[in-house]
């Protein structure tokens, strides 16, 4: 052994303790980056997710114009950025479906005015071999002055019998304007009547209604909601095989809303087609018969009003 240090304290004879202020700077430094914390979550983190949360809900609403702002870290910012191009490409989805619906509306409309115009043309030939009778009748000439008036009046009467129905069929063709206004559902009713009555298949069938007079105004495209008739009351028509009842009548809901209803005394629907009757291009016709559109358009057309 060289050499020997020795180190000697005293021993403690209590605990040592932190000064009060130690503790204050502490607490304060720990509030401080608490908030520090969550005010940066809330800024880069909170913010953006609820903001793409509000954006999800309204985009399920329907509302698809809604964008989120890129902008932030760049996960966000990449989100937000992919976000949108979804939203872009949805809105553009519906509005090409959109655009087909118009489309195959159209079209059916377009076949329901053939299949109305051979009625409408069978039904103008009886007042035009009339008024060519009339008319050789006055050219023969001959006739008394009370004679020819009151063939001259036949004539004025055919004549505006073949522009009354031709002006229905052309009212019923032209297109279509959506514009929703007040539309009176008895005087909807007898104009799709006029346009059906004159069918082969419509001669033998009887129609009530009941009470649509009474009925408050139907928010509504009038050209919509006619299609929508004049397919249901053809429909019943087969349905009758043209010479059975049918009764169209109406009421006023608790709920504010206006009912209609398009019965017939046909068959009933079997049971295995009723969940299917509303499917595109589903139809129980022959072959060249129906479209299997009619249907599935006007549930759509009545959807569209906000109604069912």
């Amino acid at each position: 052994m060289l050499g020997v240090v020795r180190l000697r304290m005293p021993a403690a004879s209590e605990t040592v303790r932190w000064p009060a202020l130690f503790w204050l700077l502490m607490g304060l430094d720990s509030l401080v980056l608490v908030l520090f914390v969550g005010l940066a979550i809330t800024r880069y983190v909170a913010r953006p997710v609820g903001a793409m949360q509000r954006a999800a809900a309204r985009i399920a609403a329907g509302d698809l114009a809604v964008r989120l702002e890129e902008r932030g870290a760049y996960e966000l910012s990449s989100l937000a950025e992919s976000f949108n191009k979804m939203t872009e490409s949805l809105q553009e989805q519906m509005q090409r479906l959109e655009q087909q619906r118009e489309s195959l509306v159209r079209s059916e409309k377009l076949a329901s005015v053939g299949r109305l115009a051979a009625g409408v043309a069978h039904e103008v030939g009886n007042p035009l071999q009339s008024i060519v009778g009339f008319s050789d009748l006055l050219l023969e000439g001959g006739l008394d002055a009370q004679t020819e008036r009151d063939a001259l009046r036949r004539v004025q009467d055919e004549a505006q019998r073949i522009h009354r129905i031709v002006g229905e069929l052309l009212d019923y063709s032209r297109p279509v304007e959506d514009a929703v206004e007040p539309v009176q559902l008895d005087q909807l009713v007898r104009h799709a009547l006029a346009l059906v009555r004159p069918q082969r298949r419509f001669r033998r069938v009887t129609v009530e209604s009941h009470d649509l007079s009474q009925l408050p105004p139907a928010a509504a495209s009038t050209q919509r909601v006619a299609q929508v008739l004049v397919n249901l009351l053809l429909n019943a028509a087969d349905a009758t095989d043209g010479q059975g009842s049918v009764w169209i009548s109406g009421e006023a809901t608790a709920g504010g809303d206006v009912e209609l209803r398009v019965a017939n005394d046909g068959p009933p629907i079997p049971a295995e087609h009723r969940e299917r009757i509303f499917d595109p291009f589903f139809s129980t016709k022959e072959p060249g018969q129906g479209s299997g559109l009619g249907l599935s358009l006007s549930l759509s057309i009545v959807r569209a009003h906000g109604g069912e």
